[in-house]
């Protein structure tokens, strides 16, 4: 119904005629100055809200809502929206890929999730750049990394398959990396590759990070001392002497003698040797295994 009541009677009420008193007069004056100017504009407060009900209210031009703007029923923008200020949303809110529908974040915007807020995600979720993980990350089920290198600088916890079809899983230096579980190697493919070096053609001194396996071709007697910088216990190197008539000999950090790699007596020019872990002693490094001339 309109706001104001009609005077007399609406459009054929038989109603008007005879004279027009003097209060029609102020009542229709009244209402007039109540009405809203839908030509020229202005500002109107009315004391209770204003209620459109029927076939709605369409606006062509700009709509602005200075105080709270409350929509009760389903919302259809079929145009860009632009939200400027903090927002809140108290409910679900439904992107639908059907009609192609995308959420972006656009460069240096800031996606948030405050402490205590959950993340759910069902679906493939694509990352074409870096991420970065601050804290403990668990995977309760398969990971797949398809490219690039898969680096953790933190805890990674994964309850499932790790699969990585076509790249290569780093971990930073400095990171421990721990398997809890057998780790198996499948098919043609599945090896580990050990870092493989040339070794000095001179006296040197090696750590387990330069390399798991040194292969030598000394062109005369040479010293190799092996250090314990980075040594926990449990790391493995092996040295090969490609010479059949020099001498390799290998030394403990302390300058004492761990092995000749090669000697006729001995009948081996290959040696494995194991870190046991204790830095401070004289015999840190062990014979693991030799292999025959």
């Amino acid at each position: 119904m309109s706001h104001n009541a009609v005077i007399r009677g609406g459009t054929g009420s038989g109603l008007w005629i005879g004279v027009v008193t003097s209060g029609e007069w102020e009542t229709f004056d009244q209402r007039q100055f109540e009405s809203i100017n839908g030509d020229l504009g202005g500002t109107w407060a009315p004391s209770s809200i204003i209620i459109i009900g029927g076939s709605g209210l369409r606006t062509t031009g700009v709509f602005e809502a200075n105080g709270t703007l409350t929509a009760n029923a389903a919302a259809t923008f079929n145009s860009a929206v632009t939200i400027k200020a903090p927002s809140s949303y108290w409910n679900v809110q439904t992107i639908d890929g059907a009609n192609s529908g995308e959420v972006k974040w656009n460069s240096t915007a800031l996606l948030t999730g405050l402490a205590g807020a959950v993340g759910v995600w069902s679906g493939l979720w694509t990352f074409n750049d870096d991420v970065t993980f601050n804290d403990p990350v668990a995977f309760a089920d398969n990971l797949q990394h398809t490219a690039g290198i898969a680096a953790f600088s933190s805890t990674l916890n994964i309850g499932g398959t790790t699969s990585i079809t076509a790249g290569s899983f780093g971990i930073q230096a400095g990171v421990a990396f721990s398997v809890a579980s057998p780790v198996a190697l499948t098919g043609s493919t599945g090896f580990i590759r050990l870092r493989r070096i040339d070794g000095a053609n001179a006296d040197h001194t090696y750590a387990i990070a330069d390399a798991d396996h040194i292969n030598s071709n000394p062109s005369a007697t040479r010293s190799y001392t092996m250090s314990n910088t980075g040594c926990t216990g449990g790391e493995v190197i092996s040295i090969f002497n490609d010479s059949i008539t020099q001498r390799l000999n290998i030394y403990q950090h302390n300058g004492s003698t761990l092995i000749v790699a090669l000697d006729i007596a001995l009948d081996y020019r290959g040696v494995e040797i194991i870190n046991d872990g204790a830095a401070s002693a004289s015999t840190s490094w062990r014979v693991k295994g030799t292999s025959p001339v």
